[in-house]
Order: structure tokens, then C-alpha cells, then sequence
């Protein structure tokens, strides 16, 4: 994924369906089934999006997580694209890394090694708008 996501300018109040779609796009191409849906939150269309994997039987996992992020412009103290992936000095700059966006990547991450066909259990993804 390496860290795409970041590069949707997603802050409360704009739309979240680009970034979402890709979500959707990057883990169907991992095997797993989604579902995306429209949403109007203050009179601006949203998405949510739920991926899903392994047997329909009781018991699984849900990852929960959100794109939206606060708002850069005119905040001070951003001496980098804040919707760039910058590393510097052994961190991680940009808008989402430490909420939520790096949380949703390493997710993503974690499923290019997860064999989806000995799954015993479902494991669902549900990211928000």
C-alpha cells in the first residue's frame, strides 16, 4: 500500500469516497469481499467501507478504524507535505499516521501475509467515513 492513503486530503466535513473506494480496490485485490456504503453526514456524502473474509460462523475478528482526519490548513509547525508519507530523524510525518490512516496501512499490511482460505473464523474490516 505503501501508505497511499495518506494522500487523500480527508478532514470531517469533505468527502471520504475516493479513499475508501481504494481501500476497497487494495483489499478486494487481496481476496476479500467488500462493501461500500454512501452515507450523508451533514449534507455531505460519506463512506463507509466493510471488507470481509474466512467462514460465516460466529466468532471472528472485527478491525475497526476511520480516514477522516482534522483539518491542516492554516495549522503552524508543518514543515512537510502534511499529505506525504516524510520520514525524518526515525519518524513518521503526514496527516493520519498516528490516527488513523497508519493503523488502517499496517492492517492492510498484515493481510498480504494472511493465507485468507485457512481462516477458521470471519475477519472483518470496517473503516469510516
Amino acid at each position: 500500500m505503501k501508505w497511499r492513503v495518506l494522500g487523500f486530503d480527508t478532514p470531517s466535513g469533505r468527502p471520504s469516497g475516493p479513499a475508501l473506494q481504494y481501500l476497497a480496490d487494495t483489499l478486494e485485490g487481496l481476496g476479500l469481499h467488500t462493501a461500500l456504503q454512501p452515507v450523508t453526514i451533514r449534507e455531505v456524502e460519506q463512506h463507509n467501507l466493510v471488507a470481509w473474509a474466512g467462514p460465516a460462523t460466529a466468532g471472528g475478528l472485527i478491525l475497526c478504524g476511520h480516514v477522516d482526519t482534522v483539518p491542516f490548513a492554516d495549522q503552524p509547525g508543518w514543515s512537510s507535505d502534511p499529505l506525504t508519507l516524510t520520514v525524518r530523524d526515525d519518524r513518521v510525518y503526514g496527516r493520519g499516521t498516528a490516527d488513523m490512516k497508519g493503523f488502517l496501512a499496517q492492517c492492510v499490511a498484515a493481510l498480504r501475509g494472511l493465507e485468507l482460505d485457512r481462516l477458521t473464523r470471519p475477519l472483518v474490516l470496517a473503516f469510516t467515513a
